[in-house]
């Protein structure tokens, strides 16, 4: 068989591809061990043996997304040259090679309208598609929504390296750009449709619906010792957005299902007990039967009112309670996506990792020749991770720590400390945190107020975590930089919030059933909330003590 007649027919597997390759004479002997070499290592990063595996860009690019070159024991570099390698070899399935120093000619016209663009970004990403119809004789005047979906239908059967609709939606975009801005006769594409659910504004309700709203949200906002309707506590901004965010999504589903945005004119025609049912049914049906916490949250929001803003019988208030509890979900403790999360701390290298990121980052940081607000968000990012270590608070306490306000410094010279000290009516629960910092975070606190912060915001504040504009980073905007810093950093998956899961999970390893130590260093106000947690972890340790048991039965009698 000669690499002209190979068809994806005749390559099914990667154990295939490692024959056509082995056969293929135009490439020289150290090419062939090149590719071999990517396509076995490949089979080994999945775990597979190669003729389990498909010669598919797609499936292979989908799985090998799932893995970090740092989780992988190998250099980004490495990594990328293995799936550089691996593409070329997949080439052959697709279409015969090219001979030897032939190249796609980008044809005249393509040519033209890449030199009269704006900047170099532009002619980068338009590159791949003008490569891809000059191939197909294709004019740029001819570009069509077709086009693009052969385009990325092509990425997607050739590139292991990029996510295909990611490279397409900024080419559609940098594409109409260019076309409305330079008012060339060129055509322009259709825009997908958003898969965002984006609901109606407030202001589309009559203002008597709106002053509903903000009446009960105000009394919501303030607590009163003598109002036995009124909250024991105000609620917070955050639980306030939530609150109204979810009658907003009600009243959007109502539409959708048929009444007319005028026809609400108070609060009172959402807990109608058809129009109640309407509502919720809309959502139930939306996400295919299946329930969530976050429509039990939305029925109780409405019940709430009912109760407290309404003052409705007890006759109706029943009724609306009993639907609400057919949509509670069942909450043993973590969620699937934190157990999973939680199960990469069963590795050991990943507890290191995390553990001495603060101190990875920070010097990557100093390595810089001209240090720029870029280093500076890598330290920002170690001194995140170094209090969340110590003390494994929430992000909304995380991002609103305020210098002056939350850190107190005693001792002196050498036994100089730092503490984080937030007063219980800021935390979510009541408790008030106050923990000192690890000896050896004094240096990188230091450096960071004095040499580090100052290049993040040149605002004058007290925002430990500041912004641009010099306020405090708002909490799911750090909470997504950590995210995403952490697994380019490390490989690891998590989010800001995983580090008080993984404090109560490191610490019961070592030390089973202290419960109430975890308790406490969480702040938890019931014993039965850390339980419901974290029990079922200490499950897997149970079985492992259990197996160390057997096995030591089993070796004493040899």
């Amino acid at each position: 068989m000669t690499i002209h007649d190979t068809t994806r027919d005749h390559v099914a597997s990667l154990a295939d591809l490692i024959e056509l390759v082995e056969q293929n004479e135009r490439l020289s002997a150290s090419r062939r061990r090149d590719l071999i070499s990517a396509i076995t290592t490949t089979a080994r990063l999945l775990n597979r043996n190669a003729a389990e595996l498909p010669a598919s860009a797609k499936e292979l690019r989908e799985r090998l997304s799932r893995i970090h070159p740092t989780q992988a024991g190998m250099t980004a570099k490495r990594f990328a040259n293995i799936r550089s390698d691996l593409a070329a070899a997949l080439k052959h399935t697709v279409t015969p090679p090219k001979p030897k120093g032939a190249t796609i000619i980008v044809s005249p016209a393509w040519v033209s309208l890449r030199e009269g663009l704006e900047t170099d970004w532009q002619r980068y990403t338009l590159s791949r598609l003008a490569r891809f119809c000059s191939a197909a004789n294709i004019s740029p005047a001819e570009v069509s929504d077709a086009i693009i979906e052969d385009f990325r239908k092509h990425l997607s059967d050739t590139h292991l390296a990029k996510n295909p609709d990611k490279i397409v939606k900024i080419t559609r975009e940098t594409w109409n750009g260019i076309v409305s801005r330079s008012g060339a006769e060129l055509p322009m594409l259709t825009k997908p449709p958003s898969r965002r659910f984006i609901t109606r504004p407030l202001s589309e309700y009559p203002k008597s619906f709106q002053d509903d709203l903000d009446a009960w949200l105000a009394r919501l906002s303030s607590a009163s010792m003598f109002d036995e309707d009124a909250p024991p506590k105000a609620l917070r901004p955050t639980s306030l957005r939530n609150i109204k965010a979810g009658i907003r999504q009600f009243g959007h589903a109502l539409v959708e299902e048929g009444r007319l945005p005028e026809s609400l004119t108070t609060l009172a025609d959402l807990i109608e007990i058809n129009t109640y049912k309407l509502g919720l049914q809309h959502f139930v049906e939306r996400n295919e039967g299946e329930l969530s916490a976050g429509l039990s949250n939305m029925a109780g929001y409405l019940v709430a009112i009912a109760k407290h803003h309404l003052k409705i019988s007890p006759q109706h208030l029943a009724q609306l309670r009993s639907i609400k509890s057919r949509l509670v979900v069942e909450n043993d403790g973590l969620t699937e996506k934190n157990k999973r999360r939680l199960r990469q701390f069963e590795d050991e290298q990943n507890i290191h990792r995390l553990l001495g990121l603060p101190r990875r980052l920070w010097r990557k940081a100093e390595m810089a020749r001209e240090p720029s607000s870029r280093d500076a968000l890598l330290v920002l990012y170690a001194v995140t991770i170094e209090i969340l270590l110590a003390c494994p608070m929430r992000v909304g306490n995380l991002a609103s720590l305020d210098i002056e306000k939350h850190l107190r410094w005693h001792g002196q010279g050498r036994d100089k400390r730092l503490a984080v000290v937030i007063p219980g009516t800021e935390v979510k629960n009541g408790q008030p945190i106050e923990v000192d910092l690890p000896k050896e975070s004094v240096a990188l606190f230091k450096a960071y107020l004095s040499d580090w912060r100052p290049l993040i915001s040149k605002e004058r504040g007290d925002a430990l975590f500041p912004n641009k504009a010099g306020h405090a980073r708002l909490p799911g905007h750090l909470s997504e930089e950590m995210k995403r810093a952490i697994f380019r950093e490390t490989g690891i998956d998590m989010n800001i919030h995983l580090f008080r899961h993984i404090a109560g999970k490191l610490y019961l390893d070592q030390h089973p059933g202290e419960y109430e130590t975890v308790r406490r260093l969480l702040g938890h106000r019931r014993l039965a909330t850390t339980t419901s947690f974290y029990a079922p972890l200490e499950n897997r340790r149970a079985v492992e003590r259990y197996g160390e048991f057997v096995l030591s039965k089993r070796r004493a009698k040899r």
